[in-house]
């Protein structure tokens, strides 16, 4: 049992695939992680009774997990090497990372603020990529690349990225809707997308120096 922990907490097990986080007493609270979560191994499930907070990073590395909707909150959330996720959606966020899942095919993003960057890369069966209400993102780039299957990005309400927009080898890639997109200060890199038609940003008014081809 667990309610306010102080410290990282790490779970690193070839066997363990059942992990259940709830506080001393049932029923009064989250369960708030004032550092790091890791948890790294074949796990099936990861259950809280009223969810999880992590403060700082929350790592999932090649877990079986199928589900998260235990996870109410992390700063910055990695998932890599993850088998079981067919779709990642509800998650609050300041930063996100989202590299090396195989089963992975949807992602919608739910933060209307990013704190840190978001990178989505190496996932073989990703097919659709939603920024949802995402507005803007603060001293943090996204990228978005390597995704094989990636043929839809769209980011309806993202206004602001205060840092570099990256959308590259993802040769599969059909559509990119950013169209509320108006300001890009850092590097803007559209490169490598084979099969994308055209690529407009009709809102635009203010846009870093572009340091690389836009094709």
């Amino acid at each position: 049992h667990v309610g306010d922990v102080q410290s990282d907490v790490v779970i690193r097990s070839p066997n363990l695939r059942h992990v259940t986080l709830s506080p001393p007493v049932a029923g009064s609270g989250l369960v708030e992680i004032h550092g790091d979560l890791q948890l790294t191994g074949p796990l099936e499930t990861l259950d809280a009774a009223s969810g999880i907070v992590v403060d700082a990073t929350c790592e999932l590395i090649d877990t079986h997990l199928a589900s998260l909707s235990a996870l109410s909150f992390a700063n910055l959330f990695e998932l890599a090497g993850n088998v079981g996720l067919t779709t990642l959606s509800g998650l609050r966020v300041n930063g996100i990372e989202i590299v090396g899942n195989s089963t992975i095919q949807s992602i919608a993003l739910s933060s209307r603020l990013l704190l840190s960057h978001a990178r989505i890369s190496g996932n073989a069966a990703l097919t659709d990529v939603s920024l949802g209400g995402l507005t803007s993102t603060v001293q943090a780039s996204l990228e978005i690349s390597f995704n094989p299957s990636l043929s839809r990005i769209t980011g309806p309400s993202l206004v602001d990225v205060d840092g570099a927009l990256i959308i590259w080898e993802d040769p599969a890639l059909i559509e990119v809707s950013l169209d509320q997109l108006q300001r890009i200060s850092g590097q803007t890199a559209v490169m490598n997308n084979t099969s994308l038609p055209s690529f407009s940003l009709p809102a635009l008014v203010s846009m870093a120096p572009v340091n690389g081809p836009i094709e």
